[in-house]
């Protein structure tokens, strides 16, 4: 086996994760990416991310003024603090 083989063998098993994080839903076994992901795909809120991604790009996309940016950055964490108080009180973060 080569040294460049040795050394990407190597970094494949450094990027598995050693306790990897799962969803079941019914027979349906899903990996999670982190506990973001775990949370959204059990509790099935994938179609609110992507509401809310797609309501940010097109705000983003509108946005042609610094005022514009300030509200629309404003928004976003707004958002994201929501997110966390929401996480603090279910005790996940």
């Amino acid at each position: 086996m080569s040294t460049t083989a040795k050394k990407t063998a190597k970094k494949r098993t450094r990027a598995k994760s050693k306790n990897p994080l799962y969803v079941v839903k019914g027979k349906n076994v899903e990996p999670a990416n982190g506990l973001f992901d775990l949370i959204v795909k059990k509790l099935n809120l994938t179609w609110l991310v992507s509401l809310l991604e797609s309501a940010m790009v097109a705000l983003a996309k509108e946005a042609r003024s610094y005022k514009a940016v300030e509200a629309v950055a404003g928004f976003i964490e707004q958002i994201v603090t929501l997110c966390k108080t929401l996480l603090k009180q279910f005790s996940l973060a």
